[in-house]
């Protein structure tokens, strides 16, 4: 527990055992091994959780049909670019038909503000820039899953702004989260 405290790592933890166990679960749109370890690591080791929660999808169709056929809530993470094609459509896309279904944590490389705002508005919930350690990891779904409220007010007003297509003032809030 490097950079957490341990109060905060076990609310963190149970922040996320709570949706497992509500009938949540990871869908993983990724073929970084590493992250995948990681993310099994986190279910495993970290929750004791033994339960077919961590979905391995490489599809979009597989992924629609999933969401389709699975009344469970998910939380995706999905790299930015999947297969040499950026993701956003399909992420606009599902956003679209299940929004209240899903959240969405991106994975992506080193990039440019203005890339990662269009994901955001594309209806990203958060970002994962790799590579990522157990405890940040753990720290962004917790925050994904349930947001600290003033940041997911400042969240909430920078995605109006962009909607507005005040871009200056969406990147001032982001700067601030």
């Amino acid at each position: 527990m490097d950079q957490l405290s341990g109060a905060k790592f076990r609310s963190y933890l149970q922040v996320i055992q709570d949706f497992i166990e509500k009938e949540g679960k990871f869908i993983l749109i990724t073929r970084d091994s590493t992250f995948i370890n990681l993310v099994q690591t986190l279910v495993i080791k970290q929750l004791g959780i033994k339960k077919r929660c961590i979905h391995l999808l490489f599809k979009e169709k597989d992924v629609i049909e999933h969401l389709k056929n699975d009344s469970a809530k998910a939380l995706l993470f999905i790299e930015r670019i999947f297969e040499g094609i950026s993701t956003i459509e399909f992420i606009k896309n599902l956003k679209n038909v299940f929004d209240k279904k899903i959240y969405i944590i991106l994975l992506t490389s080193e990039v440019e503000q203005e890339v990662l705002i269009n994901f955001y508005e594309a209806g990203v919930d958060n970002f994962i820039t790799k590579p990522i350690s157990l405890n940040s990891l753990i720290e962004k779904i917790a925050f994904t899953l349930k947001p600290p409220t003033k940041i997911k007010k400042l969240l909430d007003a920078a995605q109006e702004y962009i909607k507005r297509k005040e871009f200056d003032k969406a990147i001032k809030l982001c700067n601030e989260v």
